[in-house]
């Protein structure tokens, strides 16, 4: 029989409705009333983190039970990559479909630029960030960008004190951060209660492909699973690790969860 191991013991459901996948939760919702739930935020200014989630996510977590934590902790918790919704499958639960972030982030500024919400870039290069909003700006005329702020700066020190300065000034209602992960994750649960936003979003390389450095791949690949083809083939070096070595980890975690499951659940019956 297989071993089960310690990642895997937190319950396949948690009390809300959440589900888990190796050991992280994940939120079953649809991309539009997703959406619905924004305005809700918004208007009652609560403080609320949205954290979309792939396989790489899962990968880092299964080894640092911190970024579990931190994932258990936030309200909604995306399937953002179509190797958790495979994944979902496997192990018999059920989220309602891909929320690709790449596409959701779209739907958010509209949603912004109609309700008049404000927002803050934050993270990436300085002028990949710049040239994002910029790009931004120019496709919702209407949307209200009220700051814009690279990556690079002290995340312990001075140079971090003055930006959370800065985003409490200007009190965004959204602040979208674009940091590697998992090192925004690690930004905001140190720094979430001293900054004054109503919705953090977590979009990790969002700002690279806002600002046209990197293509979005087309949904049909999607798909049909080959997003990661698409990402490896138009950045070998830096994806390389992550999608030939993490992938097939992430799938034999998954299938032997599964199989541990139906040991367990057939031996349960006996």
């Amino acid at each position: 029989m297989l071993r089960k191991l310690s990642v895997k013991q937190s319950p396949q459901h948690s009390s809300d409705g959440d589900i888990r996948i190796l050991g992280v939760k994940v939120t079953p919702i649809a991309a539009e009333p997703l959406l619905s739930q924004v305005e809700g935020i918004i208007a009652d200014d609560a403080k609320v983190t949205i954290l979309p989630i792939n396989a790489h996510f899962v990968n880092l977590a299964y080894h640092h039970q911190w970024l579990r934590d931190f994932a258990s902790q936030m309200e909604y918790v995306l399937c953002d990559g179509r190797g958790v919704l495979l994944a979902s499958k496997i192990l018999g639960q059920r989220i309602p479909e891909q929320i690709r972030f790449s596409d959701w982030i779209h739907h958010l500024f509209t949603l912004a630029e109609n309700r008049g919400y404000s927002l803050y870039f934050l993270g990436a290069e300085k002028t990949t960030v710049h040239t994002a909003a910029t790009k931004v700006q120019r496709q919702y005329p209407a949307l209200r960008i009220v700051g814009v702020h690279d990556g690079y700066f002290d995340k312990a020190g001075t140079g971090n004190d003055r930006l959370i300065e800065e985003v409490n000034r200007v009190k965004p209602d959204i602040l979208l951060t674009g940091f590697s992960m998992p090192l925004e994750e690690r930004w905001l649960m140190e720094n979430k209660n001293r900054v004054d936003v109503k919705l953090f979003v977590l979009g990790a390389g969002c700002f690279e492909f806002l600002a046209g450095n990197v293509p979005t791949c087309p949904k049909w690949l999607s798909q049909i699973y080959l997003e990661w083809l698409f990402r490896l083939i138009n950045e070998p070096p830096r994806l390389f690790k992550r999608y030939v070595i993490g992938n097939p980890l992430f799938l034999t975690r998954v299938l032997r969860e599964a199989i541990w499951r139906r040991e367990t659940f057939n031996g349960g019956k006996e």
